[in-house]
C-alpha cells in the first residue's frame, strides 16, 4: 500500500518494452503536467506482465482530473504511446497491497532509490532532454519548499539547493523564505534545472531527515504590481498592461497595490523584465502565485518595521475616576490585544506598538499603517463605558441644593464641583451617570425656581384684537391652558382697551407672554382663490353677517376678511381653516354668461329679470349679485353668490339671452368642389329656406364652407338642410405626381371638366397645390386628437393665407422690427387709423383684433410683444406666454378657423429665441387642452422667414407636443390613399419601432378615428347594429355599411377568424376591415389563435392595399370575454413582429375607450413592458431593441438632453456643444487659446491662467522657449481638469480646423478621455451683450462679440470645429478619447453651432455595406460610395396634379376617377436600367440624376434592395430616352471608377508614393499613387495628382512635387515588396518578362505538378479530353486515371506576380486574424473564354456575381468539385467547344452558410466588427464557397478541356 500521503492509486495500461528504463521518468513527468490535468504524484514500477505501472496520487481531485481526460498519449523516442488508465479493481487492489511500498515514509514526492539506480535514472533523464522540450515548455521553472521550520535559515537552504541541482546561487536560481506559509521558493533560470531538481530532492538525505517536499509551482499568469499611485482604478491598469497581452482582470489589494491577471503565462515573463511609470511613478511588479497567497519578491522581500508611538487625549475627569477607582488595569489589558502599550500617567496618553505586532501571520503593509487607526479605536472602545456629564450651576443655587445633590448620589458616581466656572461634573460609569444625571438638574432646578420665586414679580402687557382672542377661546386651545401651566400667575383681558395684562414672576410672565405672541404669529390666515365676481360679491356684504351665516351657524370658528382686492380666512388651526375654506368653497359660487347679441341686454324684459334677481336672500343675507363685465366682444354676464341661488338665477338668465341671439353658423366642407357642386347643382334642395337666414357660400380652395346668419331657430333648420346635402354628396381627389400631368390638363381643362360632368355627372377641378393647402412650405405638423394641425411654416406671415394673421407691436404701437415683407404696405389707410385708436387700450390687453385691410387674411391681430428683462425672465416669459395664449383666444371669439402666429418678442426685443419659440409652444398647447372640444380653430401656424427661427420653433413644437412629423407624403399615381394625420395630444404613448413603425395609444373612439383603416369587430350573424364597437362605427358610417359588409359576405362566405374589406362610407377612415372575432375559450388556445390571426390578417391587408395607417380597438375585450392582458399583450406582440415587414404601414393606433380604465391600464401596462418611456409631454416612448450609444445618442442625431446643450455621437466620440464657463470644467484636458509664446493674458486665455495659477504660466513660459509645433501641453495647476492644452490662436478656418485635429490627435496619444474647448478665433467679448444673455447661466459670465477681435464668423467657427472633430471622431474605432466639449459664453453662437450639427445630421447617412465601402473604411473613409437615403426611393414632386372629385354618388366619383386614372395611363412610359454599378452611385451621381428630373421632368426611381439594382424612369418618352442615355453615361464612368479603385487598392500593397510634410513622409491617396505609378511607368516629365484635398504637380521619376499654394515638397517611391520581390514568388514559376503582368507556363505531361492538378481535376471529371503535351498517355484501362480520347487540350499555370503577393499578404493576415493556418483551399471556378484574360491580369471580379447564379450572396463562386464548375452553365464552351475551368487557392478562412442578397459575409456572434472570412451552401458538407474580397482568391492553373 502506498505511503507518504500518496492515496489514491490510478492504474495505468500500454504497449511498452518491459523493463525500459526511461519510462519510468517518462510516465514521472507526465502525470505531474498539466498536459495530463496531472498533479503531485509517484510512479510505482514492477507490474507482473511489464506492461502496467500505477500511479499514486496525493489528492482525489486529481486523479479524477486524470480520469476525465478523454485522451492519454506519451511519446517514447520516435514512437507515440496510448496509454488506458482505469481505477484499480478489488484483485488490482490485492496486488497492490502485495507490492513493496515505493513512497519513502518521508513523505517526498518521488520514490527512494538507491545511489547507483539514481544516478542511472539521472543520466536517462539528460538522454532524454530533447524529446521532453515540448512538456518542459509546459513546466514551470519555480520550484516550492514545504516544511520549512523556523530554524532553517536562507543559508542552509541556499547551500542545500547548490548540492542537490549542481546550480549557483549567483547565476543560476534565486531563493526566498516565505514565512507565512511555512515555505520557500527556489526560481530557477531554466526550466530543466528546476525538473532536475524536483527529481533529485528526495535522493537527498539531509533534504529527507529535514522532512521537505519539493514539488514545481505552475505557471502563474498573474503579476502583483506595487506603488501604484493615488486615483488610479482598475479600468486604467487594464488599459495600462493590454499593451503587453490580453489582461482577464484586474484585483486591487489596496490603494496602492493590485494583482493583474493575463490570459498568457507568458506575458508573465515579458512583465517582470520591463519598468513601467504611471504619472512618473516607477512601479515594482512581481509575480503572483495564487497557491501561495503571495507574490515573489526575490531578494526584495520586504522587511516590517514597527510604527512611531503616538498620544491622545481623553476626558480629565474620566482619567481621574479611572486613577481613583484603579480602573486602568482593564484599560491596559484591553490595549494589549490590540498590539498596543499604554501610559497612562496623565489624562495625555502615550500609545506604542508591541513586539509581537510583527510577528503576525500573512502581515502586510495593511497591518503596519493601519496599525495607529486600531490603536486609537481600541482605546475609544476601551473608555467607551465611562463618561462625565457637567450641569451648568450657579454659586447661589449650588449652596442652597449642594447637601440635597451629595445626599442623592451614590459612591458609583463622582461629583467634582467648580463653583469659579459654574458647573459641576459628573463622572462614573456611562449608565451610572445617565441615572444620576436627571436627579442632579432636578434638584439643581429645584433650587433655581425657588430663589427666583423669592423675587419680586413683574406685569406685562399684550395688544390682542377682542377678535382673534374670540377665536383662542372658542378652540380651548388658548389663554386657558396657558393659564392651567402657570396657576400662579394672574392673566386679565379688557375688551375696551384691547389688551391683556400678565402679572407674576419674571420668566413665567416672559414665557407666557412668548407664548401668547407666537400663538398670535401663529394664527392662521388663507388666501382663498376665487373669481373676482365671488370676491365682489363678499366685497359688498357685511363680513361680520357673512361670516355668522358661513362658519359660526356651522360651528366653525374662523373669520372673513376682505380688502376688495382677496379674500383670506382667519382661524387658529390648519384643521379648522380647511374646514373653513371647504365649506367657503362650497357655499359659494359663480357662473359667467357669455352675450352673444349685446342688443339683448337693451331689451326691458332683460332689466326687470336682473332686478328680480338681485332681491332674493339667504339667511337674511343678500343671495347674489349680478354683473354685466367686459367690452365688445368680450361682454359677458357674472352671477355670484350663494350656489344654489346662483344656479337657478343663471339658467334664467342664460335661457334669456341664448333665446333672443343673432347666430352665425358655418358648415366645413371637405373641398371648394363640394360647395360649388351643392351650389350649382343642389340649389332645388335650399332654395326654399327661410327668407330670415342669409347663406353664403365659399367655394374657396382653403377653408371651404357654408355660412348662415339668423335667428338660432331658423339657423338651426337651415343648418340640417345644409348638412344633409353636404353628407350625402360624394368627394375624392387624385393626386398624380407623374411629370407632365398638370400640363396635359390644364391644356384641354374645359373639354375635359365638361365630359366629366355630362358623362359622368361629376364636378372636376384642376387644383394648385399651393391655394388647396399652405402645408407644402411647412418644415413641422403635428395633428392634435381634437383635429386642430399645428405646423412650423417658413413663409411671409404678411402674405399667408388665414383668416387671423398677429402683428407684433411695441408698446408705442411701432411695427417690431422683425416684422418683414409688404406688410404696411398692403395695410391700407383706414386699417392704420384703426390700429392706433386700439392703443389706449392696450394697458388692459395686451391683444385687439382689427380688420385686414387689404392683406389676404380677414383679421389682424394686434399683439403688444413684452420684452426680455434681466431682472425678472420669469415674468417675461409669464406675460409672452399669456400673450400668446390670449391671441388664440380672441381668434376662437370671432370664429376663426386659422391663426398665423410669429415668433414675438424674438426680435429687437430681446427675447433668447430658444426661449421665445419654447414659450410659444407652451402656450399655444395649453390653449388648446383649455379649449379642447370647444376650440373653433382648426389650424395653428408658427410662421416666420428666417430659417433660424423656423427651427428653433421647429425643436420647441417637437419637445412640447412630444410628436413626431405628420405632414402627408404624397402618394404616386396608381397606389393606396395618401398618408393620413392620426391625432395625438398630452398623454398620449408613442413609440416608434427600429423599423420605423409608429404605434400609439389613444383614449377616444374608434369611430372618430383618421386614420387610412378602421379595423371593427361583428359576430358571425355579420350584423352591425351588435356590439359596441360596431354599434358605433355603423351610426357614424352610415347604414349603407351594412349593405357593403352583406354584399362582401355574399361572394366570400367569411367564418370566424375572418377579415371583410368594405368602403369607410361616413367614416373619416377610407376602408373599415371588419373582423369576424370569437368568444374566449377560457385559455384552450383555439381562440387566442384566432385572435392573433385576425390582427395578423389586418396588418398584412393594410400593407397588401398600401395603407398607411391603421386604427384598432381593443379587440375581444368587451363582450367576447378575453383577458384585458392578454389582448394586449397579443397585439403588441403581433405588431412589433410585423413591424420589420412594413413598408406602407407607417402608423397603428390602438383606440382605447375613455369609459373603460381597466382595459386601458392593462394595454399601458404591456406598452411599458415592451417600450422605454421618454421624458416627453406627449407622453412618447422609445422602443425597447432600439441601438444606441452608450450615452444614449446616435450618430449623426442631435440631441438637446438639456436647456443650453446639444450633443451628437460622431463614430466613437460623443460631440457636446455647452454654454457656460470653461475654467469650471472638470473634463481631463482643457484647450487654451493663447499667442505664440503662450503667454496671453486676455479673454479666455486670461481667465484660464489666472483660474490655474503661477505654476502654470512658469510651465508655458519653460515650453515656449523650446522647439514646438505650436501646441504644448502643461499640468492643470488649480484647474479641476488632469492637463491643459496651450495652442497658438488661429483666425484661419482651414487652420482652426487643423489646429483642432491636432490637439484631438495629443489627446489620443496621451490616454486623455475628454477635453474641452472654448470657440475659437472668436476674438474678445463685447460688455455691451452681458446684460441680454447673462440670466443663461448660472454664474456671472462675459459674452463673446460673434465677429470679435478674432475676426472669424460664428458659423466659420463653428464648421471648422465641427469638421475636425468629424474627421477625427469618423476615424476612430478604438482610443481613450470618449468626449468632446465645445464650451460657449455667447449664446447667439451657441445657434450657429447647433446649424452646423444639424447640417451634418442631416447629411449623415448610413453606408451602403460593399467591397468599396470596406475598402474606404480600410483607406480612413476616403470613399463616398453610400447609398443617401434622401435620394433613394425618391418619387418625381415636379410639377404635380390635385384633381377634386365630387358627384352624388360614389359609383360616378369611382368612374370619373377612373377616367382620369385611363387618359394619364395612355400618355407615360417607362424604362428600367439593371445595373451592378447603380450600387455604387455616391450622393454626386444621385444629385445628378435630380438635376436631369428637375431639367426633363421624369420620375426616376431606385431599388438596391434586390439583388439585382434597378432604376426606373418615367415620363414622356422622349424624356425618358434622354434620362436614360445621360444615366448609362454615369453607369459606365462608375465602372471606369470602380476598376480604377480596384486598381489602386491592388497597387498600394506594392509600391507606394509619399510626400514630405513637416518632419515626416506621408503617402498619397491609393488613386493618386497609381497615377503617380501610372504615369513614372509611362515615362512621363511630370503629371498632377490630388490628394487628401491638395493639388500636386509632381516631376518624374525622383520629384520633387509643388502643392497648390506652391510650396516645392520632397517626394520618394516605395517598393514595398523589393527586397523579397523573387524571394516571394514560388521557386517552380519560369521567369516573367519585365513590362508583362502576367504569363502562362504551359504544363508538360509526366511531371508530378501536372500529375497533382490532373488528379485532383480528374477526380470527379472523368470523361473530360485534356492534351498531355509531349508525354504518352497511359492506357484507358486504368481506372484511376481519366479516359482521354483527343489530344487538343492542355493545362497552363498562371504566374500573375501582383495578384500572388496581395494573396499571400491577405492569407498571412487570415492566419493571424483566425489564430489559425486552415485557411486555404484547392477549389474550382468554371467560365467563359472572353473572360480569361481578364482574370489572368486582375484576377476575378465580383461585380459579375449574379450572371449564373447568386442563391448563397453576390460574391465569386467556387465549387469544390471540378465536376460542378465543368458544366455548361458555368464553362460555357467555345466556337470549338473548348471549355475552361480554372483550380484556384481560395481564402475561405472561417466560414458559414449564405443566403440570398448578400454582398459582405455576415457578422460573427453578433458583433459588426468581425466578420465571417467566406460563406458556403452547408457548413458541415460544403460543395462550394462564395467569397466577397476579390484578391480572396488565386487564378493559379487553367485547364483547357472538351
Amino acid at each position: 500500500m502506498a505511503t507518504g500521503g500518496f492515496l489514491h492509486p490510478l492504474w495505468v495500461l500500454g504497449d511498452w518494452e518491459p523493463g525500459d528504463p526511461k519510462l519510468r521518468n517518462k510516465l514521472t513527468i507526465y502525470f505531474q503536467s498539466k498536459k495530463s490535468n496531472g498533479g503531485d504524484c509517484w510512479v510505482e514500477w514492477g507490474a507482473a506482465d511489464g506492461r502496467r505501472a500505477v500511479v499514486h496520487f496525493r489528492e482525489e481531485h486529481v486523479r479524477q482530473r486524470v480520469l476525465n481526460k478523454q485522451r492519454h498519449e506519451l511519446k517514447l523516442g520516435q514512437k507515440v504511446l496510448k496509454l488506458d488508465v482505469r481505477l484499480p479493481d478489488a484483485e488490482d487492489k490485492t496486488n497492490l497491497d502485495k507490492v513493496t511500498p515505493a513512497a519513502s515514509e518521508s513523505g517526498c514526492g518521488v520514490e527512494e532509490s538507491s545511489g547507483s539506480q539514481a544516478a542511472s535514472e539521472v543520466a536517462d533523464a539528460e538522454e532524454e532532454e530533447e524529446e521532453e522540450e515540448e512538456e518542459e515548455e509546459e513546466m514551470s521553472s519555480v520550484v516550492v519548499l514545504e516544511n520549512i521550520r523556523e530554524k532553517i535559515n536562507l543559508a542552509f537552504l541556499e547551500i542545500l539547493v547548490e548540492n542537490i541541482s549542481d546550480c549557483s546561487v549567483e547565476l543560476d536560481f534565486v531563493l526566498e523564505i516565505v514565512p507565512d506559509i511555512s515555505a520557500a521558493v527556489v526560481s530557477f533560470q531554466r526550466r530543466k534545472d528546476a525538473q532536475k531538481f524536483v527529481l533529485k530532492c528526495p535522493k537527498n538525505k539531509i533534504f529527507r531527515q529535514n522532512k521537505l517536499v519539493a514539488k514545481l509551482l505552475e505557471n502563474t499568469t498573474e503579476v502583483k504590481v506595487e506603488d501604484i499611485a493615488a486615483g488610479i482604478n482598475t479600468d486604467y491598469l487594464q488599459l495600462y498592461f493590454e499593451r503587453e497581452g490580453e489582461v482577464n482582470k484586474v484585483t486591487k489589494v489596496d490603494e496602492h497595490c493590485a494583482i493583474v491577471s493575463f490570459k498568457d503565462p507568458k506575458v508573465v515573463d515579458k512583465v517582470r523584465k520591463k519598468q513601467y511609470k504611471i504619472q512618473e511613478m516607477p512601479l515594482k511588479v512581481f509575480p503572483y502565485y495564487d497557491s501561495l497567497g503571495t507574490a515573489l519578491y526575490g531578494k526584495d522581500r520586504p522587511v516590517w518595521k514597527l510604527p512611531e508611538p503616538f498620544t491622545e487625549s481623553i476626558d480629565s475627569a474620566v482619567w481621574q475616576f479611572l486613577r481613583d477607582k484603579q480602573k486602568t488595569e482593564g484599560v491596559v489589558e484591553e490595549m494589549v490585544n490590540h498590539f498596543c502599550t499604554i501610559d497612562l500617567q496623565s489624562h495625555v496618553v502615550k500609545i506604542s506598538p508591541m513586539e509581537s505586532l510583527l510577528n503576525q501571520k500573512g502581515l502586510t503593509s495593511k497591518h503596519i499603517d493601519g496599525w495607529r487607526e486600531n490603536a486609537s479605536n481600541a482605546l475609544c472602545s476601551a473608555l467607551s463605558s465611562f463618561t462625565s456629564f457637567k450641569c451648568p450651576v450657579q454659586a447661589a443655587s449650588w449652596n442652597a441644593a449642594e447637601l440635597e445633590v451629595r445626599g442623592a448620589l451614590m459612591d458609583a458616581v463622582t461629583l467634582v464641583p467648580d463653583v469659579d466656572k459654574g458647573e459641576v461634573t459628573l463622572v462614573g460609569l456611562k449608565e451610572d451617570v445617565e441615572k444620576f444625571q436627571k436627579v442632579l438638574v432636578g434638584i439643581l432646578e429645584r433650587a433655581t425656581a425657588k430663589l427666583e420665586r423669592e423675587r419680586n414679580s413683574i406685569s406685562e402687557e399684550v395688544c390682542l384684537d377682542p377678535s382673534r382672542h374670540h377665536i383662542l377661546q372658542l378652540h380651548g386651545v388658548g389663554l386657558q391652558n396657558i393659564k392651567a401651566g402657570y396657576p400662579e400667575l394672574n392673566l386679565s383681558y379688557s375688551s375696551e382697551s384691547k389688551r391683556l395684562l400678565l402679572c407674576g414672576l419674571a420668566f413665567e410672565v416672559y414665557n407666557v407672554k412668548s407664548k401668547i405672541l407666537e400663538m398670535l404669529m401663529n394664527m392662521k390666515q388663507r388666501v382663498v382663490e376665487m373669481n373676482k365676481d365671488i370676491l365682489q360679491f363678499i366685497s359688498e356684504g357685511d363680513l361680520k353677517e357673512l361670516s355668522n351665516c358661513l362658519f359660526v351657524s356651522q360651528g366653525i370658528g374662523a373669520m372673513l376678511e376682505s380688502d376688495g382686492t382677496r379674500a383670506s380666512i382667519v382661524a387658529n388651526t390648519d384643521d379648522v381653516l380647511e374646514k373653513a375654506e371647504k365649506h367657503l368653497t362650497t357655499a359659494l359660487g359663480s357662473r359667467c354668461i357669455n352675450v352673444e347679441d349685446q342688443s339683448v341686454l337693451r331689451m326691458s324684459e332683460w332689466q326687470d329679470l336682473v332686478s328680480r334677481s338681485k332681491s332674493s336672500t339667504a339667511s337674511g343675507v343678500r343671495a347674489v349679485t349680478v354683473e354685466v363685465t367686459g367690452t365688445d366682444p368680450n361682454v359677458r354676464v357674472a352671477v355670484a353668490g350663494f350656489r344654489e341661488q346662483v344656479a337657478t338665477v343663471a339658467k334664467q338668465l342664460s335661457d334669456f339671452l341664448y333665446e333672443n341671439s343673432i347666430v352665425d353658423e358655418v358648415l366645413e366642407a371637405k373641398a371648394g368642389a363640394v360647395v360649388q357642386y351643392i351650389r350649382e347643382h343642389k340649389k332645388e334642395a335650399w332654395s326654399l329656406i327661410d327668407g330670415q337666414v342669409q347663406v353664403g357660400f365659399n367655394h374657396q380652395h382653403r377653408n371651404p364652407s357654408i355660412s348662415l346668419h339668423g335667428p338660432r331657430v331658423c339657423v338651426a333648420k337651415c343648418k340640417k338642410v345644409f348638412g344633409d346635402l353636404l353628407s350625402s354628396v360624394y368627394f375624392d381627389l387624385l393626386r398624380v405626381a407623374q411629370p407632365g400631368v398638370r400640363k396635359f390638363f390644364k391644356e384641354k381643362e374645359a373639354m375635359y371638366m365638361a365630359t366629366a360632368m355630362n358623362q359622368m355627372g361629376c364636378l372636376v377641378q384642376l387644383v394648385d397645390e399651393s391655394s388647396a393647402s399652405f402645408e407644402e412650405d411647412s418644415a413641422f405638423r403635428v395633428k392634435l386628437l381634437d383635429g386642430i394641425v399645428v405646423t412650423v411654416c417658413k413663409a411671409d406671415i404678411g402674405q399667408y393665407p388665414v383668416d387671423v394673421v398677429v402683428n407684433v407691436v411695441s408698446e408705442e404701437a411701432q411695427s417690431a422690427a422683425g416684422f418683414r415683407g409688404d406688410w404696411e404696405a398692403a395695410s391700407s389707410p383706414h386699417l392704420q387709423d384703426e390700429l392706433e385708436s386700439y392703443v389706449p387700450t392696450a394697458g388692459k390687453s395686451p391683444v385687439v383684433i382689427t380688420g385686414a385691410g387689404n392683406r389676404r387674411c380677414k383679421h389682424v391681430i394686434r399683439a403688444v410683444g413684452p420684452k426680455f428683462g434681466d431682472g425678472d425672465p420669469q415674468r417675461s416669459v409669464a406675460l409672452l406666454k399669456r400673450v400668446v395664449k390670449e391671441s388664440l383666444t380672441l381668434a376662437v371669439r370671432y370664429g376663426c378657423q386659422s391663426i398665423a402666429v410669429p415668433a414675438i418678442s424674438s426680435g429687437s426685443f430681446g427675447f433668447p429665441l430658444g426661449l421665445c419659440a419654447e414659450t410659444t409652444a407652451v402656450a399655444v398647447k395649453e390653449n388648446c387642452e383649455d379649449l379642447y372640444g370647444e376650440n373653433t380653430l382648426r389650424e395653428i401656424h408658427l410662421v416666420s422667414g428666417e430659417s433660424t427661427t423656423v427651427n428653433a420653433l421647429e425643436e420647441a413644437v417637437k419637445k412640447v407636443f412630444g410628436m413626431r412629423d405628420t405632414r402627408q407624403k404624397k402618394p404616386r399615381f396608381g397606389e393606396g390613399g395618401g398618408r393620413r394625420e392620426v391625432g395625438s395630444a398630452a398623454g398620449v404613448q408613442t413609440a416608434q419601432t427600429k423599423d420605423g413603425l409608429t404605434i400609439s395609444l389613444m383614449k377616444g373612439y374608434i369611430e372618430h378615428a383618421s386614420t387610412s383603416v378602421t379595423v371593427n369587430t361583428l359576430a358571425e350573424d355579420l350584423i352591425l347594429d351588435r356590439g359596441a364597437v360596431s354599434k358605433a362605427i355603423l351610426r357614424a358610417a352610415g347604414p349603407e355599411l351594412q349593405g357593403l359588409v352583406l354584399q362582401q359576405a355574399a361572394t366570400s362566405r367569411p367564418a370566424k377568424g375572418s377579415v371583410l374589406v368594405t368602403e369607410g362610407c361616413n367614416l373619416k377612415s377610407e376602408l373599415v376591415f371588419h373582423a369576424i372575432a370569437p368568444h374566449w375559450d377560457k385559455g384552450k388556445g383555439a381562440a387566442e389563435k384566432m385572435l392573433r390571426g385576425i390582427v395578423q390578417q389586418c396588418l398584412q391587408q393594410a400593407e397588401r392595399l398600401k395603407q398607411t395607417s391603421v386604427a384598432f380597438p381593443a379587440i375581444g375585450t368587451g363582450n367576447l370575454c378575453f383577458p384585458k392582458g392578454l389582448v394586449a399583450s397579443l397585439m403588441l406582440e403581433e405588431l412589433l413582429q410585423f413591424s420589420s415587414s412594413s413598408q406602407h404601414l407607417q402608423q397603428v393606433v390602438v383606440m382605447l375607450h375613455p369609459n373603460d380604465t381597466k382595459t386601458d391600464q392593462a394595454f399601458r401596462d404591456e406598452f411599458s413592458k415592451h417600450f422605454h418611456p421618454q421624458s416627453s409631454p406627449g407622453g412618447a416612448a422609445t422602443p425597447a431593441g432600439t441601438a444606441t450609444s452608450a450615452d444614449g445618442a446616435q450618430d449623426h442625431h442631435v440631441q438637446s438632453p438639456k436647456p443650453g446643450k446639444y450633443e451628437m455621437r460622431v463614430g466613437g466620440l460623443l460631440l457636446q456643444v455647452v454654454t457656460g464657463d470653461i475654467t469650471m470644467e472638470t473634463t481631463d484636458c482643457i484647450v487654451n487659446s493663447s499667442n505664440s509664446n503662450f503667454s496671453l493674458k486676455s479673454g479666455v486665455s486670461k481667465a484660464i491662467l489666472d483660474a490655474a495659477g503661477q505654476a502654470v504660466e512658469a510651465e508655458c513660459g519653460q515650453l515656449a522657449s523650446q522647439a514646438n509645433s505650436g501646441i504644448i501641453m502643461t499640468q492643470p495647476g488649480s484647474l479641476k481638469c488632469k492637463k491643459i492644452i496651450h495652442m497658438v490662436g488661429q483666425t484661419d478656418p482651414l487652420q482652426i480646423r487643423q489646429f483642432v485635429t491636432a490637439v484631438l490627435q495629443m489627446c489620443l496619444q496621451n490616454n486623455l478621455s475628454s477635453v474641452s474647448f472654448p470657440a475659437l478665433g472668436t476674438g474678445e467679448p463685447d460688455p455691451e451683450l452681458s446684460d441680454v444673455w447673462c440670466w443663461l447661466v448660472t454664474f456671472p459670465l462675459t459674452l463673446q462679440h460673434p465677429t470679435g477681435q478674432g475676426g472669424v464668423k460664428a458659423s466659420q467657427v463653428a464648421d471648422a470645429m465641427v469638421g475636425a472633430v468629424l474627421d477625427v471622431g469618423g476615424k476612430q474605432t478604438s482610443g481613450s478619447l470618449q468626449v468632446v466639449r465645445i464650451v460657449i459664453f455667447q449664446a447667439p453662437m451657441f445657434g450657429e453651432f447647433y446649424n452646423i450639427m444639424a447640417k451634418t445630421e442631416a447629411a449623415a447617412v448610413p453606408p451602403k455595406t460593399s467591397f468599396f465601402m470596406s475598402r474606404s473604411q480600410k483607406d480612413g473613409g476616403k470613399s463616398d460610395r453610400q447609398k443617401p437615403e434622401d435620394l433613394v426611393r425618391e418619387e418625381n414632386e415636379a410639377d404635380p396634379a390635385l384633381f377634386h372629385l365630387c358627384g352624388d354618388s360614389r359609383t360616378a366619383v369611382k368612374e370619373t376617377k377612373k377616367w382620369i386614372e385611363d387618359l394619364i395611363e395612355k400618355e407615360q412610359h417607362f424604362m428600367t436600367i439593371t445595373d451592378d454599378a447603380i450600387h455604387q452611385f455616391s450622393r454626386q451621381e444621385y444629385q445628378k440624376i435630380q438635376e436631369l428630373k428637375r431639367r426633363l421632368q421624369v420620375s426616376v426611381t431606385v431599388d438596391t434592395d434586390s439583388p439585382e439594382p434597378s432604376l426606373t424612369v418615367e415620363g414622356n418618352s422622349s424624356d425618358v430616352l434622354k434620362a436614360v442615355s445621360s444615366i448609362q453615361d454615369l453607369v459606365k464612368k462608375i465602372r471606369n471608377t470602380t476598376n480604377q479603385e480596384r486598381d489602386a487598392s491592388l497597387l498600394s500593397n506594392l509600391v507606394e508614393w509619399q510626400y514630405r510634410q513637416g518632419g515626416q513622409f506621408l503617402p498619397f491617396d491609393s488613386v493618386a499613387n497609381l497615377q503617380l505609378e501610372q504615369a513614372a511607368g509611362s515615362a512621363q516629365k511630370d503629371v498632377k495628382v490630388t490628394s487628401k484635398g491638395r493639388d500636386f504637380r509632381v516631376a518624374l521619376p525622383d520629384g520633387p512635387a509643388v502643392d497648390d499654394k506652391g510650396n516645392r515638397v520632397e517626394v520618394r517611391r516605395i517598393n514595398k515588396l523589393e527586397a523579397t520581390v523573387q524571394d516571394s514568388l514560388p521557386p517552380h514559376w519560369s521567369a516573367v518578362p519585365p513590362n508583362a503582368a502576367y504569363a502562362t507556363a504551359l504544363l508538360q505531361g509526366g511531371t508530378t505538378e501536372y500529375a497533382e492538378v490532373l488528379g485532383l481535376f480528374a477526380a470527379t471529371c472523368r470523361n473530360a479530353v485534356i492534351k498531355v503535351p509531349f508525354v504518352r498517355l497511359r492506357p484507358a484501362s486504368q481506372a484511376s486515371r481519366p479516359r482521354f480520347t483527343s489530344p487538343s487540350l492542355q493545362i497552363e499555370r498562371v504566374q500573375n506576380p501582383s495578384l500572388w503577393k496581395n494573396f499571400q499578404i491577405l492569407k498571412e493576415a487570415f492566419n493571424s486574424k483566425n489564430g489559425h493556418t486552415n485557411n486555404e483551399k484547392r477549389l474550382f471556378h468554371g467560365t467563359s473564354q472572353p473572360t480569361l484574360e481578364h482574370i489572368n491580369s486582375r484576377g476575378f471580379n465580383r461585380s459579375y456575381a449574379g450572371k449564373n447564379a447568386a442563391a448563397y450572396g453576390n460574391g465569386t463562386y467556387f465549387a469544390a468539385a471540378a465536376s460542378y464548375s465543368a458544366s455548361n452553365t458555368y464553362s460555357v464552351p467555345d466556337a470549338q467547344g473548348q471549355k475552361y475551368v480554372y483550380l484556384c487557392r481560395v481564402l475561405t478562412g472561417d466560414f458559414t452558410n449564405g443566403r440570398q442578397g448578400l454582398i459582405v459575409p455576415p457578422n460573427k456572434s453578433n458583433s459588426p466588427a468581425q466578420l465571417y472570412d467566406s460563406v458556403t451552401d452547408n457548413v458541415n458538407n460544403p460543395s462550394m464557397f462564395i467569397i466577397f474580397n476579390d484578391i480572396q482568391a488565386y487564378p493559379e492553373y487553367l485547364i483547357t478541356f472538351r
